[in-house]
């Protein structure tokens, strides 16, 4: 009989259970500001509720940091017709389903960093208008084919995490001017890695103002990487893996303002990958390089390059101090420092000779 009423609460109780989801936001902490002109502020507690309309107003910036918001539904930041920066970071944010940003027409910034988003699916920034978007520090491995397409973001920041392939695809029809991806996996920078902006505007030159992909463990650049680049404000590909520049790797880029290979395991400089690129500053600092050729500086103009903790030869000092007799430039930066080491080596090889050569005419004796 006990077993029986037993069995029938746990049957009544089942029946009667209806889970209740939980809300987008729940218990979270919200910062708005005035951005016309005023620093006004104010904290907004949002007890339970699925979108963040009802609570902004007339506010211009959405801040919730340090808060618990797993997972963005369909129209969960939608409506926000005053909203120009919006930042949801460090909240453990982990999903984001299409349809959760709608009807933003004034958003010009996207803030996401700081979370746990392994994944960017294709369509959850679709007809959007911001110009730069933060995703870095997430554990972001899989982008959509076309998850960048068609906005017009000029600015990704998409540093710390886990990409490891980069495709060209995932920017068609985006105006795209500055990348930072750096600390990713990334160990090619493929054939053609902008094409898509070569599709814009035909008839417009293509300038990228920063291409950061540092601390990826990149071990080839294919020579037709950057094909249809006219111009590198920074290319920054500092702490990798690789060992030589392709020739003709530049070929397609007339001017290449700062080219940093810093922390690389570069072993010589090949005339060939500069042929057609003006270079202003070159950064080959902490490499494997024993001498850069003087036709490298006639060819690129360059005003600094710095070689500083590379193995330059005493042969190649020599060439750069007649060089410099005829020109004024590049300044080489950290030159004291090996003309320096060059000469106490030579001194060292004197005194190593003499010595020798006493003790070969002492035991003549």
């Amino acid at each position: 009989m006990a077993k029986a009423n037993l069995r029938l609460l746990i049957i009544s109780a089942l029946i009667c259970y209806n889970p209740v989801s939980s809300a987008t936001f729940e218990n979270v902490s919200v910062i708005l500001t005035w951005r016309s002109g005023t620093q006004l502020q104010k904290n907004v507690t949002i007890r339970s509720d699925n979108t963040l309309r009802s609570h902004v107003g007339e506010f211009g910036e959405i801040l919730i940091q340090n808060q618990n918001v797993p997972r963005l539904g369909e129209n969960s930041i939608s409506n926000l017709v005053k909203v120009t920066h919006l930042h949801l970071t460090n909240s453990k944010l982990r999903e984001i389903k299409p349809g959760a940003f709608s009807n933003l027409p004034l958003l010009t910034d996207l803030n996401l960093s700081g979370n746990l988003l392994e994944e960017i699916p294709n369509g959850i920034f679709a007809n959007l208008k911001f110009q730069t978007l933060y995703l870095d520090n997430n554990r972001i491995s899989t982008i959509g084919d076309s998850a960048f397409n068609n906005l017009q973001m000029a600015y990704l920041f998409i540093d710390d995490n886990k990409i490891s392939e980069w495709k060209s695809d995932w920017f068609s029809g985006t105006p795209l001017e500055s990348v930072s991806m750096t600390n990713n996996h990334l160990k090619e920078l493929p054939r053609l890695a902008f094409e898509f902006l070569w599709h814009l505007d035909p008839a417009r030159d293509v300038i990228l103002r920063n291409v950061a992909l540092g601390y990826n463990g990149l071990q080839h650049v294919d020579p037709f990487a950057f094909e249809g680049i006219k111009m590198i404000f920074s290319l920054n590909l500092q702490n990798n893996l690789l060992t030589y520049l392709e020739p003709g790797l530049f070929d397609f880029t007339e001017r290449i303002d700062l080219l940093d290979l810093s922390n690389n395991r570069i072993t010589q400089l090949y005339f060939e990958a500069f042929r057609k690129t003006k270079v202003s500053q070159l950064n080959v600092h902490n490499n494997l390089i024993e001498c850069i050729s003087t036709d490298i500086f006639n060819t690129t103009e360059l005003e600094t390059v710095n070689v500083g903790s590379n193995p330059i030869s005493c042969g190649c000092v020599k060439t750069w101090m007649e060089w410099y007799q005829r020109s004024e430039k590049p300044e080489v930066q950290n030159f004291n420092n090996v003309k320096k080491k060059c000469r106490s080596s030579s001194s060292g090889i004197r005194s190593s000779q003499v010595l020798f050569a006493f003790v070969f005419v002492y035991f003549l004796v």
